[in-house]
């Protein structure tokens, strides 16, 4: 699935968007358990990490005037289907951000930004990141 990575500067503002995400094969959004030995050498979850890697063709000049932004993922509609699917989003919350590197896409010359984002979050919070809501 593509996703769109947001930003903005409220949590309840307009977002904008900043980079493109690809969820297949935990390719650019994953979330991955954190996990120890009990007394009783059981395995047990103890936290999720989330890591967001969105490719950014453009970035608008202000992003970079910020450490942290609101962030969320827009899955969007897929557009005319039967019955109709609506736009699909997972809110990260306040997070701040590394631009890891420019680089070329070499067949097309194209400059872009990699837009990283990782965190943890407990258990309890899983559903939040792992299902996305309708907006």
């Amino acid at each position: 699935m593509k996703g769109i990575l947001q930003y903005c500067d409220t949590v309840d503002g307009t977002y904008l968007n900043c980079g493109t995400i690809r969820t297949k094969n935990n390719q650019d959004y994953s979330v991955e358990a954190i996990t120890m030995n009990d007394r009783e050498d059981n395995i047990i979850t103890i936290g999720y990490k989330i890591t967001v890697n969105a490719k950014a063709l453009e970035l608008d000049a202000s992003f970079r005037d910020e450490e942290q932004w609101y962030f969320r993922i827009l899955f969007p509609s897929p557009g005319a289907v039967t019955p109709p699917v609506p736009d699909m989003i997972i809110n990260l919350g306040l997070k701040s951000y590394n631009l890891d590197y420019d680089s070329l896409l070499q067949r097309h010359d194209i400059e872009y930004h990699i837009i990283k984002i990782t965190f943890t979050i407990a258990t309890d919070n899983f559903i939040y990141y792992a299902i996305p809501e309708e907006v």
